[in-house]
């Protein structure tokens, strides 16, 4: 991991003084241990530049976020670290809502979407996964199909719930043709 100067200058100013506390915001999803783990610092050491890299490096490892910064402010018994973090989202189900007639059935048009469940989560993965059901639903007859995804987030357990409407509308079908008038033949 490489610190920036800027950065650097900004933990210099407080690298004699002591990890009075360490914060997360707006929390940390991790068990104690793995916590422990993760981090390169802990209460009552001295603040060190490359502690910091290192657990922010150990807080990435453990797939769990998205993004982490690093503030650091003075108090009485040294510096208070927060790590203020995104935290990571992953699929957790999906689901097809709608009625919908067979071929497909629910669970090939689940599976057009292509999303595995307990994959992270990534809002361009949605939209594809919805082109890749219309696509399903067109090549089985269903032209004007639309498909509309719903994503709510529990931010406690760090899954997204994909629902995925379907109205398919009427069914494309060939018919025999009908030939009025004189034939050639």
């Amino acid at each position: 991991t490489q610190i920036f100067p800027v950065a650097r200058a900004q933990i210099g100013a407080f690298q004699v003084q002591t990890n009075a506390e360490i914060r997360f915001m707006p929390w940390q999803p991790l068990d104690p241990a793995d916590l422990a783990k993760a981090l390169a610092l802990t209460k009552g050491d001295v603040l060190q530049p490359d502690a910091v890299a290192k657990s922010i490096d150990g807080l990435f490892a453990t797939g769990r976020f998205e993004d982490i910064l690093v503030e650091a402010e003075p108090s009485s018994a040294g510096v208070i670290l927060t790590f203020s973090t995104q935290l990571a989202s992953f699929i957790g189900h999906v689901t097809v809502e709608g009625k919908t007639s067979a071929p497909p059935n629910r669970a090939q048009i689940a599976a057009a979407g292509q999303l595995s469940l307990g994959a992270r989560f990534d809002d361009h993965d949605i939209t594809a996964a919805a082109a890749s059901i219309r696509q399903l639903l067109t090549s089985n007859g269903f032209y004007r199909a639309e498909v509309s995804p719903d994503v709510p987030h529990e931010e406690q357990a760090q899954e997204a719930s994909i629902t995925f409407t379907v109205r398919e509308h009427a069914r494309a079908k060939y018919e025999k043709p009908t030939i009025k008038g004189v034939t050639l033949l």
